[in-house]
Formats: structure tokens, C-alpha cells, sequence
């Protein structure tokens, strides 16, 4: 759920060409970057985050399915810089009734699959909604189930596309 530019193409009969509208509804398979600031266990962590999505055409509003990751960076008492590397799945969907503006949500649920320094404990899980409130901006409550389930707690991530 970030800020995207789409370059439609029309493949028919050995000819290329571009379809120029205003406002391209098509499916289509997309890559996302992004950068992002939370705050778990009252510590402040920076993150980076990929993804892929497929965007498919609901009634000219897309939707779809969604694999991304997060890297969570955060440091440890000796200020050593850690890594949690979390595989997430989720589904995005407009809640609003606007073609030309798309109010998206997502959920998602991620799994951790590189875990350093004590931030997390073992088989560590997820469970998020990714909201877009603005061009560029996500707003992502999370909750974190870990150490095989015995603790959970609240997160948040304010995330920034590319």
C-alpha cells in the first residue's frame, strides 16, 4: 500500500504500445521499497521493507494479495547494530467507495525468519493492518505473538514509500 507510477503497455499483434489514461485500473504485478520508523517494546527501531504485490481490477479499484519483508534495525545495550528479518503475507483492499481515490487498507501476517539480539524471542509472529492515510505515508499497528506464544505485545510502524 505505497505510492506507485504506472507505465501501461499494450502487447497485441507484434506491437508495443503505451496507453496513455488518466487513471490505469488494469491488473498487474507490482515491486514496492519503502523506509519506515516504529516503536516496539517502548524501543524506537528504523526498518526497510520490500514487497510484491498483485494488483487486480475489483470494479476499477485494485486489490489484491501481497508478499513483503521487513528488516527491523535496532541496537543493544553495547550498541550493536541488530537485524529482524520478518516474511510476511496479506491481502489489500479498498474501504472506500472512490475509483479515483482509493482508500486501501491491508492485513498482513508475518513470520520471523532472521532473529538477532533480544528484541524477539523464539517463533516469532505477527499479525498487522496497514493503513494509507496519505501519498507516500503507511500508519501499521502491529501485534507481535512470541516465544512460542507465551508473550505478546503492541507495535507501530509509520512507514514512507519510494
Amino acid at each position: 500500500i505505497r505510492w506507485s507510477k504506472s507505465l501501461v503497455y499494450d502487447c497485441s499483434e507484434d506491437e508495443v504500445k503505451m496507453i496513455e489514461e488518466e487513471n490505469h485500473r488494469l491488473d498487474m504485478l507490482g515491486i514496492q521499497f519503502g523506509a519506515g520508523a516504529g516503536l516496539i517494546k517502548s524501543k524506537w527501531v528504523a526498518d526497510l521493507s520490500f514487497g510484491l504485490n498483485l494488483s487486480l481490477n475489483h470494479k476499477g479499484i485494485p486489490q489484491g494479495p501481497y508478499v513483503s519483508t521487513n528488516l527491523i534495525f535496532d541496537f543493544d545495550a553495547e550498541d550493536n547494530l541488530n537485524i529482524n528479518t520478518f516474511l510476511n503475507l496479506g491481502y489489500s483492499f479498498n474501504v472506500g467507495s472512490k475509483k479515483k481515490k482509493p482508500n486501501m487498507l491491508g492485513v498482513e501476517l508475518g513470520y520471523l525468519v532472521s532473529n538477532q539480539g533480544d528484541l524477539f524471542g523464539e517463533n516469532t509472529m505477527k499479525f498487522g493492518v496497514n493503513w494509507s492515510p496519505a501519498k507516500f505515508i503507511n500508519v501499521t499497528p502491529q501485534v507481535f505473538v512470541t516465544d512460542n506464544f507465551k508473550q505478546a505485545f503492541p507495535g507501530v510502524r509509520i512507514g514512507f514509500g519510494f
